[in-house]
C-alpha cells in the first residue's frame, strides 16, 4: 500500500491561491513540488517530513514572482511513490 496520498486541491481551478491537502503515513520523508505542463520545478513546498497534512501554494514561483495562469501539476514525492494532482490557475 502507498505510504503517501494525495487527497485533493481546493479550490480547483484557482485564482491566487490553492491548499494541496495530502496524507503521509508514519513519519515518512517527503517532497511537494510545483511542475509547470513542461515538466519545469516552479517551487518545492516540502522536502522532509511534513508538519501538517496541509499546504498552500500562493501561485509563485521560488523567486516569488507570480506565475502565468495554466495547468500545473503538484507532485508529491516519497522514496517509493510519487503521485500528482492537477491544478489550473487562472488570471
Amino acid at each position: 500500500p502507498n505510504n503517501i496520498k494525495i487527497k485533493s486541491c481546493f479550490p480547483n481551478p484557482f485564482n491566487s491561491s490553492t491548499t494541496i491537502e495530502f496524507s503521509v503515513k508514519e513519519k515518512h520523508t517527503v517532497s511537494l513540488q510545483i511542475i509547470d505542463m513542461n515538466g519545469r520545478l516552479i517551487t518545492t513546498l516540502i522536502n522532509g517530513i511534513p508538519h501538517s497534512n496541509k499546504i498552500i501554494w500562493n501561485g509563485l514561483n521560488e523567486k516569488g514572482q507570480p506565475m502565468p495562469a495554466g495547468i500545473y501539476f503538484a507532485r508529491l514525492t516519497s522514496a517509493s511513490t510519487m503521485l500528482t494532482q492537477k491544478m489550473v490557475l487562472l488570471k
